[in-house]
């Protein structure tokens, strides 16, 4: 009951922000339904722009998987990219959602594969050994492609104001742009650093004396606070967990450099997709602002400001394309655009593997009863 409420939350609120985006002349949904008459040609291309970057998103999950060692068939692969995509992007908080569900129909895959686990040499179970490197290598797979965007982001921000638009931008706008990437170089350096970082103990010292103190305080406490201290205490867990995945891919960093090809890929992918949705309505937004803005696009979807992304990816679009003297009713119309052929690519895609991961599905929910009865 309580996902239904949030789910509806996000979509009235969704509807709210184009709603008035539309009253204000930030998008014109007028303009948006002409692009399929005038620019249908344009609106194709976007929609097989976002096809190629599932293509490329499976691709380097796959890639990912083979270096941690899970034997698992690359159709498996791009039907949980493709389905879990699908699925979570109809939900509040959708990233973590897809994560969830693309590990989870991995896990499922692999109770039909032969197994075949590393954990041979290590003494781990093979179930055991298989899941954890499903983890390292989804969580690996986020860190790269997140990495990837804030690095050429960066890179392209810093480039703008002297050699790609030079004379073009005003002074605020071009100080505006310094901070952007400065936030943008600083999320990647803290990205790239982070398998080393977790490598001194310190960090884990400092995590589980933190989980243990909290715990304390539960068994201590009563009502609100004891509850306060559960959630703490558990989140330092998790933290030391993350650590600990962390630790364990580092191990493979030599090998990443297929990966983030392909991160490169499908950077310029969803680029596309809204350069191409510019075109369909008649105006030329800029590839290399929209390089540089992408990032900021991209990581507002991970916040729960909207359903399926629909109308606060529109509102941030015009903030950050402000910075270019852009057109923002023309930004907001493609970019509403681009969101919907989005949606509809990932569903058509979901909806044709929906059936290759129906037996990966049976067999999560077979886990799940299995574990209810022991418990």
């Amino acid at each position: 009951m309580k996902r239904l409420l949030s789910t509806f939350l996000l979509v009235f609120l969704s509807a709210m922000i184009l709603v008035m985006m539309d009253r204000y002349g930030l998008l014109q949904f007028s303009r948006m339904k002409q692009a399929f008459s005038t620019g249908f040609r344009w609106v194709v291309f976007s929609f097989l722009s976002h096809i190629f970057v599932q293509v490329c998103l499976a691709i380097r999950y796959w890639m990912f998987l083979r270096i941690f060692e899970v034997k698992v068939k690359f159709s498996h692969v791009t039907a949980a990219t493709f389905v879990s995509s699908a699925v979570g992007q109809w939900a509040p908080g959708s990233l973590a959602i897809m994560e969830l569900l693309r590990m989870g129909l991995m896990i499922g895959a692999d109770k039909h594969l032969s197994q075949q686990s590393a954990g041979a040499e290590t003494g781990v179970k093979p179930v055991e050994g298989v899941k954890a490197r499903i983890a390292v290598a989804s969580l690996f797979d986020r860190l790269v492609g997140f990495f990837t965007m804030l690095m050429i982001g960066a890179l392209i921000v810093f480039c703008i104001p002297t050699i790609l638009m030079p004379g073009e931008l005003s002074r605020s706008q071009e100080v505006s742009l310094f901070v952007t990437g400065t936030f943008f170089l600083g999320g990647a350096l803290f990205i790239g650093a982070s398998p080393f970082l977790a490598r001194v103990s310190l960090f884990h010292t400092l995590l589980n004396k933190a989980r243990l103190y909290f715990v304390n305080v539960e068994t201590r406490q009563h009502g609100a606070l004891k509850g306060v201290a559960r959630k703490i205490a558990g989140l330092c867990k998790s933290f030391i967990s993350l650590r600990e995945t962390v630790v364990i891919g580092s191990s493979k960093l030599g090998r990443i450099g297929p990966p983030i090809f392909m991160s490169i890929l499908c950077l310029l992918g969803s680029c596309l997709a809204l350069y191409f949705a510019s075109f369909a309505i008649l105006y030329d937004i800029g590839f290399f602002p929209i390089l540089a803005g992408f990032p900021v696009t991209a990581l507002s979807s991970l916040l729960p400001i909207s359903f399926g992304g629909m109308g606060g990816q529109q509102l941030v679009a015009v903030g950050i394309f402000s910075l270019f003297n852009l057109d923002s009713e023309a930004v907001g119309t493609a970019s509403l655009l681009q969101n919907g052929l989005l949606l509809l690519a990932n569903t058509f895609l979901g909806l044709l593997f929906a059936q290759l991961s129906a037996s990966q599905i049976k067999a999560i929910f077979k886990d799940r009863k299995k574990a209810s009865v022991e418990i």
